[in-house]
């Protein structure tokens, strides 16, 4: 597989949504396999995060034409990072049973694992399972419409396009006076909606996002996940698509598309929607 080393660390970082918990940085996804599609020239990576059921991510980089459809296993996104930084801006990515080979001029660097490690320190499910589960994931999340296992389709409540800039531009004062509370608070009103971050100790501030509302739907929903920084990472327009998921006593959930055909899918950590 041969692909840019920039493109290759931005996948990576993305694929490992870094969030903060008490302040400290932490991956909510430690391993990965990079998937190849040779028709639209992309390498893909599915991800769903640590705890196995609040996010599920799909994330791309362009490729070179030279690479056909291969699956590469991410052992360790972490050491993976560490190696490019030693590496040209151009590598090819090799696999063997025991290791994946990072290969860049006359420079070679080999890293051991490879699809049956576990995803997780500690879990249960290989990467190659863990990885699986989060394509077939993927596939319910329709642009706004969400396919449960039982085939019901359930819409969205309302959606909003954003500048991707200006999204992480409100999302990143959850960093204020250094609080990094990794919280962001989503409410719908007849003003529009708004994000709320930070608390009133250190600056809790209020960010008009858009002053509509199109739905008779109104809805006040607290997500986690580091959503900042992904966003970060996108220019154009975003669309924050808001999903009804009472009925299954599971709250709000956040559909955040991005360009390029990539995703985040979120569950609120506290919710409350009213019709």
């Amino acid at each position: 597989m041969k692909i840019s080393n920039g493109g290759l660390e931005r996948l990576l970082k993305l694929t490992k949504r870094s969030h903060y918990i008490n302040g400290k940085e932490q991956p909510q996804v430690m391993s990965c396999i990079l998937r190849s599609d040779s028709l639209k020239q992309k390498i893909h990576t599915y991800a769903i995060v640590r705890d196995g059921k609040s996010s599920v991510s799909k994330f791309s980089t362009g490729g070179s034409d030279a690479f056909g459809d291969e699956m590469v296993p991410i052992p360790d996104i972490d050491r993976v990072l560490g190696a490019l930084k030693f590496h040209g801006p151009e590598v090819k990515l090799f696999v063997n049973d025991k290791s994946i080979k990072i290969k860049s001029g006359k420079k070679q660097t080999t890293i051991a694992g490879n699809t049956s490690g576990l995803a997780f320190p500690h879990g249960r499910q290989t990467l190659k399972e863990w990885e699986s589960n989060s394509v077939d994931r993927i596939k319910q999340i329709g642009h706004k419409t969400y396919t449960t296992k039982g085939n019901k389709k359930i819409p969205s409540f309302f959606s909003i396009d954003i500048q991707a800039q200006d999204l992480y531009d409100a999302l990143r004062c959850d960093n204020m006076n250094g609080q990094r509370l990794n919280r962001y608070t989503f409410s719908l009103d007849k003003k529009g909606l708004h994000v709320r971050v930070g608390s009133e100790l250190k600056g809790m501030t209020d960010i008009n996002i858009v002053s509509k509302n199109g739905s008779n739907t109104t809805f006040n929903a607290t997500f986690e996940g580091g959503l900042e920084n992904v966003v970060k990472h996108y220019h154009d327009t975003v669309n924050l698509a808001f999903f009804d998921f009472s009925e299954y006593n599971q709250g709000v959930k956040l559909s955040l598309y991005l360009p390029n055909d990539d995703l985040v899918f979120q569950s609120a950590v506290d919710s409350v929607v009213k019709n």
